[in-house]
């Protein structure tokens, strides 16, 4: 019996495309939403969803292992926002 191979491709993981947007976007206010709670009748049946909460927060800084820095081939200077543990 002959075994097929599947193709498979392969999961990308982080992209320097992608720590240059998290680098530039590390400290920067963002604005954030809460889905208000589901309200119900007596019985337990949907009846609507109370009010969302919005609110502001600070980005933090991305961190990332030195394994993956150097297979990203990025260093602390280019990425100054980047902790690199």
């Amino acid at each position: 019996m002959k075994e097929e191979k599947v193709s498979q491709s392969p999961k990308r993981g982080l992209t320097r495309e992608a720590l240059a947007i998290m680098n530039a976007a590390a400290g920067k206010p963002v604005e954030y939403s809460v889905p208000g709670e589901l309200l119900e009748d007596v019985d337990g049946q949907p009846l609507g969803v109370g009010p969302t909460e919005v609110g502001t927060a600070i980005l933090g800084r991305p961190i990332i292992s030195q394994a993956e820095a150097d297979r990203l081939g990025v260093t602390q200077e280019e990425f100054p926002n980047v902790h690199i543990i």
